[in-house]
């Protein structure tokens, strides 16, 4: 069944369709303004298209309507953001102080994810190299997840599993869609926006596991602390099953369209 949102216009009566499921995120979220809901109702119908939406294990795509909205995953009720300490808001998304702020995502890998089935993806407007870890947790140097879009160096890192095979490429572009993929045990990708960084055949296994906490945004989550926050803007973030190359590009696209508008002249 497919939701309808009706509206009158100064010279005529109009009928907007929005997909079920992007009509449910807009009840969950308390969206009501027509120009959001347009922007995420293309998103939605182009994935689904594309057969990436049932991949999707949660998506953010930060609402500008409200932090509160914002903090709701658009592909079901499961992992809603909370945080003690949160960054500042704005129809722009979540900017970070780089000093105490982060959001909690409830996302456990050992337990909501599958080993070397996975793609992380966000979006960051922030341009300037940055301290500091965009998203994610550590258990133990030899169980951890986490990505970094461009530190010191303008090095790009996608950590997944152990420190032995910490997977850095050079990165000189700090405001972009980033994408890290794990497709199997000796199998990574980072991407940025269209653009494949590198893949790394190096072996990545766990001991003894995942993480078996959550994943942290704007920071880390280091065995239950908080640490390592980073001073950006991010305004979309992801997890899914793996995604092909061409897939992260598509994406990458839809990303982009949807920011373009989402609010009046973008962002």
């Amino acid at each position: 069944m497919i939701g309808v949102n009706k509206f009158i216009t100064p010279s005529s009566f109009s009928s907007i369709t929005y997909d079920t499921d992007a009509q449910a995120y807009f009840t969950r979220a308390g969206i009501t303004d027509t120009t959001e809901k347009n922007a995420w109702n293309t998103f939605v119908l182009a994935a689904k298209a594309a057969n990436i939406y049932s991949k999707f294990i949660a998506l953010y795509p930060v609402s500008p309507t409200s932090i509160g909205a914002s903090y709701n995953n658009a592909i079901n009720s499961s992992y809603t953001l909370t945080s003690a300490a949160s960054p500042s808001f704005s129809t722009n998304g979540w900017t970070s102080d780089g000093v105490t702020q982060f959001i909690r995502t409830g996302i456990i890998p050992n337990t909501h994810l599958t080993l070397d089935n996975t793609t992380v993806g966000w979006r960051v407007k922030t341009s300037a190299v940055r301290t500091g870890i965009d998203w994610g947790v550590t258990d133990s140097t030899t169980s951890q997840m986490y990505g970094r879009s461009r530190f010191t160096g303008d090095v790009i890192r996608w950590m997944y599993q152990s420190n032995a095979s910490v997977y850095d490429l050079t990165n000189a572009t700090g405001a972009a869609n980033f994408f890290m993929t794990a497709s199997g045990a000796t199998a990574r990708n980072i991407r940025r926006n269209t653009t494949s960084l590198g893949t790394s055949a190096a072996t990545h296994a766990p001991s003894p596991s995942q993480p078996t906490r959550e994943i942290y945004l704007l920071g880390r989550n280091n065995i239950g602390t908080a640490d390592q926050f980073c001073p950006i803007n991010m305004n979309f973030w992801f997890v899914s099953t793996a995604l092909s190359g061409a897939e992260c590009d598509t994406l990458s696209g839809l990303i982009d369209t949807y920011s373009a508008n989402v609010i009046s002249g973008g962002r």
